[in-house]
This record gives C-alpha cells, structure tokens and sequence, in this order.
C-alpha cells in the first residue's frame, strides 16, 4: 500500500488535485491532498483508494469542515471533467452548482466563484449570495421572482440596453453592497452613506422596517443613476425601485441670467419609455431657466416624484434640518472636537431650521458635517431618529390639509406629502415603496368607536 501511494500515476492525481484545489480556493484553504490505500486484499486496493488532507495521511475528508469538503468535492468533479476530455471519453460538460456558497465565508465565496468561470466548463449556478452575485458577469444574471398568481417569472441582463462604458461601470461598481439590488423586493437607489442610514431609521420609526419587506437602500457612490435605473428597469431585471437625489442649489450661468437646476437637470435624464408626463420635464425646467431663483421648482419636482424619481429641493443635511434641528445639533456634540465648532455648528443649524438662512449659513452647516465626516455624522445622527416619538415624527409629516389621501400613489397623496417642508420628498419616497411591497403607504385608516380615523 505504501509503495502504491508513491506511485508516479497515484501522486501525479494528487499534485493536479493539489493545483485545481488551490486555484479553486487560493491559499486560504489548508490541505495537502494525498491518496492512500486501505485494503489489505490486493484485488481490492485499486477500489480502496482513498483521500487525505493531509500529507501523513491521518486526516480523511470526513475530518474537514463542510465547506472545506464542499471545495474538495468541487475540485475532484472539475478534475474528473478535464481528464476526460482529454482522453475524449466526452466532448463537452455542463456543470450546474446549487449555491457554492454554503458553508463557506464571503472572501473563499468570491475566490472560488472566479475559479469556476475560468473552468473549461459552462456553468449554470443559483445563488442567494451577493458575494457571488458582485464577480458575476452582467450579461449572464437571471432573477427568479416570486409573484402573486403567476408563479415564478424570470428576468435577465443578456439585452439590457447599456453601452460598453456603463455595463463596465455596473459590473465593476456592484460590489456586495449594491449586488443587494438583485435579491431586494424593492431598491431605493441614493446618492452617498447620509441617506442609505437615514432613511432606514425613519421608516423604523414609521413601522415600515425595510428589512423586514426585503427593501435595500443602495448607495451608488455618486449621481450617475442613469445605468442602474436602466438595470433594474422593465426592460430588463424588473426590480420595482425609487431614486432619491438631491436638487442642489439652483446656480447662475456664469455671464448670463439663466440658472442651472442640476437635481433636477439630472432627474430628466432618468426617465424611460413610457415615462412621459402630461407637462414635459424638460419643459418646466426650461421655464425654471430663464426664471432663475425665483422659479419655483414644485411642480417640476412633483412630475419626477410621479415617475419614481425624487428630488430635494438642496442637499440632504440641509433638508432635513427643519426636522431635525435638535437631534442633529446633539448628533454632532457628540463628534465634535471643540466647543467653538459646536457653536458654529448649531448657529448654522437654527439659522436653517429658522428659514432665515443664506447661503454662507447653509456652506458653513455642511463644512462642518464634512469635516466630521458625512456617514459617520448620520450614523450617529440614525440613532437619534430611533428614539423619537413616532407620533411626533408622524405628526410632522402630515400636511396641512388633514384629508391626505391613503389610496393608490397619485400626484395629490405624493404632492401633499411634498408639501410639507423641505423633507417632504423623503418621506414621499418612502411612501411610494412602501405601496411597492406593502400595498399600502406610510399612513392607513383604523376603524375606531365606529368611525375611521388616520395613524
């Protein structure tokens, strides 16, 4: 048995099966592949063969981990594959894998799906994995979703329309944080880290957990929605999703009296077949030009939001000021390094939340949530929004007009919303998926001492 284990066939399968292992899992996998023999009938050693993991052959496979085994498992069939192809004893393999990611953790997860596609071999795999999902190729996605009486349907990228830069963008920027987007019920896409922990925690709040509802919060790192509206749009994956941007202040053409409305500009640009709006967007932004500053952007906001798209009427801390004046001047105590900055920080703070702010108020708030760094100020800043009273959350958000409509998404139910202040939109948005998964918005009729009345 010993001098069979020396045998230059028997250690020349173990030294391949040592090759395929560490391409399968990089050196993050620590076995020595050995073959041994354990029968004492010599017309029965050939069927006796068995694989260690080690080099003194004490360790069978039985011995590893599951995942370890699961790889092991792998790279014996990929190993077998090869062979016979080369002898020819078959012309071509398909090999369909059921979640290689069991058992195994994210970074071995990546390592070995990059491994199967360099395999000679086509390869179908399902997944639930956004480990898997982010190295995937874009063009050979297909989602599975469930839907309420037809049963699962399927989605797929092979011809989603996007040019070589932006399917090159997407596969490189969907890392597993954005790779969410092809598991979710529901995507809100954002601009940066503020929004993907805020509005998570004020529709805790709410009682709308996203979690829970299978809704992510992806953060594009930026403003280019444009590829990423295209993805999950319904000419491709299908994924039902809102994009929240922020409107920037409206900026004079240097030289000239026309103003630049960017978030707005920007919400253009996202609209798809059958997105056409009674009034034009572009239109009302045009108007917006040459009425510079004191245009009023409602109503062009309100056409975007009524097509999945909304827009804040500065940048996000600024918005949220007016809501928020208390918790955020609290948030930033607690980072601040100095109490001069504090009080800088809330003079800008009450100067907004006061409506008598000017431009170098509004500069000198966000400088300051800059320096402390913007995602960590809304971590902390998150927190504070879990411990308010839903009913004075609730009560903020409520329009004027106490009628506020509780069917369908409509241009009223999402204008009042609006309405309601500078943060108005977020919580539009949150409404508007909100129907997406729940049937239903942020806002419902209970039926109490025989007469209906809003929560």
């Amino acid at each position: 048995m010993a001098e069979l284990a020396r045998d230059t066939q028997v250690t020349e399968i173990a030294e391949a099966l040592d090759e395929r292992l560490t391409d399968l899992a990089g050196p993050q996998m620590h076995v020595t592949p050995t073959l041994g023999f354990t029968s004492s009938d010599p017309d029965r050693l050939m069927r006796s063969a068995q694989l260690f993991i080690d080099a003194d052959r004490v360790r069978s496979v039985a011995d590893t981990s599951t995942g370890c085994a699961n790889v092991i498992y792998l790279g014996l069939l990929l190993e077998r594959l090869a062979t016979r192809r080369t002898k020819e004893a078959i012309l071509d393999s398909v090999l369909a894998v059921e979640e290689p990611e069991a058992h195994l953790h994210p970074v071995l997860q990546r390592q070995l799906f990059r491994a199967l596609l360099r395999a000679e071999t086509a390869l179908a795999v399902t997944t639930h994995s956004p480990h898997i999902a982010a190295v995937s190729p874009l063009s050979s996605l297909i989602l599975l979703r469930a839907t309420v009486g037809e049963g699962a349907i399927a989605a797929n990228t092979a011809n989603v329309e996007l040019t070589s830069g932006e399917r090159a963008d997407i596969e490189r920027y969907l890392d597993v944080s954005r790779a969410e987007m092809l598991f979710c019920t529901a995507a809100i896409l954002v601009e940066g880290p503020s929004e993907a922990y805020l509005l998570p925690a004020f529709a805790r709040v709410l009682g709308f957990d996203l979690d829970a509802y299978g809704v992510i919060v992806a953060d594009i790192a930026g403003t280019d929605f444009a590829p990423y509206r295209t993805l999950l749009g319904a000419h491709a994956l299908g994924v039902p999703h809102v994009i929240i941007t922020d409107g920037d202040p409206a900026r004079q053409v240097s030289g000239t009296e026309k103003y630049v409305f960017a978030g707005l500009r920007r919400a253009s640009k996202l609209f798809q077949d059958g997105d056409n709006a009674e009034v034009p967007l572009d239109m009302l932004i045009g108007d917006l030009v040459h009425q510079g500053a004191s245009g009023d952007p409602t109503v062009a906001r309100l056409v975007a939001a009524n097509r999945d798209v909304f827009v804040g009427l500065q940048t996000l801390e600024v918005d949220i000021t007016p809501l928020l004046s208390a918790e955020m001047i609290e948030a930033y105590s607690e980072l601040a390094v100095s109490a001069i900055s504090v009080r800088r920080f809330r003079s800008a703070v009450e100067a907004v939340a006061n409506g008598d702010a000017d431009a170098e108020d509004r500069d000198e708030l966000l400088r300051r949530i800059g320096n402390t760094g913007k995602g960590r100020f809304a971590q902390r800043l998150a927190a504070h929004i879990d411990v308010i009273d839903p009913s004075t959350l609730r009560a903020a958000i409520t329009s004027r007009d106490t009628e506020m409509r509780t069917g369908p998404p409509s241009s009223i139910s999402t204008a009042r919303f609006m309405e309601v202040g500078s943060y108005g939109y977020l919580f539009a948005a949150l409404d508007r998926v909100s129907w997406m998964v729940r049937g239903r918005g942020l806002r419902r009729r209970t039926v109490r001492a025989g007469r209906q009345e809003q929560q």
